[in-house]
């Protein structure tokens, strides 16, 4: 896009996945879903060493680019049980993210000193899933500095890590701007964002057709974290699916997006798409959504920006 720099990530599941990202051209890895290291090792995953050895291989196969690693997001259950699947069904309103891990500070606590420990390696972030409040936010911050002062006795330095909120939660995005005041940077997670706040579980088939990203609440909900965001000078990705859909890509950079996470195989057509976009044009057809009364009105936007641009 002209005139303005657009960051491309690439979420993944495995530390192997890195290199391959890098090569189809990913900037750096902006979610690594750290739940499916016990897809791979079970309770095993649990441990530190394990944890460490794998965000390890992480960030080397990332050869120098930066890392986010997502703490573990998952529901009590998936804790206890080895499972396969851990793409299964979350408890969407119950222990799970961040609430889970600040429940099971033994858990936690081996994951961030694994984490921090690993942070000596190359550049890495550490992101908290389902933050619904600053409460949790401060509590995270607390239990990082307690797994330093734990790394600290055993003689390890602990570099300095950016932490940071996924925004996936209406009252996270409503209270955007408390937030970025005790966050380093945000990461719009657009799936479970849209269900929340459109109250609809889009695995279910007779309401599914109501999960829609270009409902007004959605737009104006994703621009407000971005003001948000922009006032504090924090960075705010969008790691959903809609940040690889080629149609909203132009969409979002002109609610103020500039960074965007999706799955190594979309960025090609990313980075084509973004590059035939005018910044000003972005932003025309973003005020035009804004001004929408229902999602056809916002597709009729941007139907029309697409057969003249």
């Amino acid at each position: 896009a002209d005139g303005i720099h657009i960051r491309l990530e690439a979420n993944i599941e495995a530390p192997d996945d890195a290199g391959r990202a890098i090569e189809r051209g990913a900037v750096g890895i902006g979610l690594f879903r750290s739940e499916f290291l016990l897809a791979a090792w079970g309770q095993a995953a649990l441990t530190e060493e394990r944890q460490y050895t794998s965000y390890r291989r992480l960030i080397e196969s990332a050869a120098g680019a930066r890392v986010t690693v997502r703490t573990f997001d998952l529901s009590e259950p998936q804790l206890r049980i080895e499972q396969a699947a851990i793409e299964g069904a979350r408890a969407p309103l119950g222990l799970r993210g961040i609430r889970l891990s600040l429940a099971r500070e033994e858990i936690f606590q081996a994951q961030l000193r694994a984490l921090l420990r690993a942070a000596a390696h190359g550049p890495l972030r550490i992101m908290f899933p389902f933050v619904s409040g600053v409460e949790e936010v401060r509590a995270a911050r607390r239990a990082v500095a307690k797994a330093a002062e734990t790394l600290h006795s055993r003689g390890i330095g602990v570099p300095a890590v950016p932490i940071g909120v996924m925004i996936e939660v209406p009252s996270a995005a409503l209270t955007a701007d408390l937030l970025a005041e005790e966050a380093d940077f945000f990461s719009i997670g657009t799936n479970d964002l849209i269900q929340y706040c459109l109250a609809v579980d889009r695995t279910d088939d007779r309401v599914s057709r109501l999960y829609e990203p270009l409902h007004p609440a959605i737009l104006r909900t994703i621009r407000l974290v971005a003001r948000a965001g922009k006032r504090r000078r924090i960075p705010v990705a969008v790691c959903g699916e809609m940040a690889a859909d080629p149609v909203l890509l132009t969409l979002l950079v002109g609610l103020g997006l500039t960074e965007f996470s999706m799955a190594a195989t979309a960025i090609a057509v990313a980075k084509q798409v973004l590059r035939g976009v005018r910044a000003d044009d972005a932003r025309r057809v973003a005020g035009h959504a804004l001004r929408a009364r229902t999602p056809a009105d916002v597709k009729e936007a941007l139907t029309n920006f697409l057969a003249v641009h």
